[in-house]
Parts: C-alpha cells; sequence; structure tokens
C-alpha cells in the first residue's frame, strides 16, 4: 500500500514538471539556458572554496558564500 502511495505522488510530481521542461525553448525571451553546466561549475566552485576553509564557523562560511554568490551573479 505504501508503495502505492509513493508511485502516485511521483507520477503527480512528473506531471505537474513535465510541462516546464521546454520552457527555454518555447519561450527564448527568458534567456534560460538550455543545460545546467554554468551551474554545475559555480558548485563546484563553491565546494573547493568550502574545502578549503573547512575550519570556519558556520557563520562565517554562510558569510563566504553570500559574498561569493553576490560577487560572481
Amino acid at each position: 500500500f505504501n508503495f502505492c502511495i509513493e508511485r502516485l505522488r511521483h507520477c503527480v510530481r512528473g506531471a505537474v514538471v513535465v510541462p516546464l521542461l521546454w520552457t527555454f525553448y518555447d519561450c527564448p525571451q527568458t534567456g534560460l539556458p538550455n543545460t545546467n553546466n554554468a551551474l554545475e561549475g559555480l558548485f563546484a566552485d563553491l565546494k573547493s572554496k568550502d574545502r578549503a576553509h573547512s575550519g570556519i564557523s558556520r557563520e562565517h562560511r554562510m558569510k563566504l558564500l553570500d559574498e561569493y554568490i553576490a560577487r560572481h551573479h
């Protein structure tokens, strides 16, 4: 029974997301990229910065990431 509910939820979520899948193609004026390569690159750079500063507190880590994002985007 639990499996059926989870499967149903999965199908409903998919039905909601699928129409948005081709938004970059249908609406070129939005400027949406057709790949997520830029995001992957950003996250890789953020991860390397995070690893390099592994000893800082959570508060300072959040400030570091906020500042990085503000400067680059």
